[in-house]
């Protein structure tokens, strides 16, 4: 499972589950890195991403939540 935010065709910031792995993993046009909400079969489980400004943002995904991050790729729109 994968989702993709796009920015004038550029992959800016994806939110997927590889299998094996127990959470779910983000990846901001750098490497993958763990969000701290375990993956679990069937369940459901807001997902919210906030643009800061100046390429930077926060996300809440369950248990996990992450703040002050700055993008690899450029987030314009």
């Amino acid at each position: 499972m994968r989702v993709e935010l796009v920015d004038n065709g550029t992959v800016v910031f994806t939110l997927k589950y590889v299998g094996r792995n127990s959470n779910w993993q983000l990846n901001d046009g750098g490497s993958d890195f763990s969000s701290r909400q375990s993956f679990s079969p069937g369940t459901s489980t807001n997902f919210t991403f906030t643009y800061e400004g100046s390429n930077d943002y926060s996300y809440d995904f369950g248990n996990g939540s992450g703040s002050n991050f700055t993008a690899n790729n450029p987030i314009n729109n």
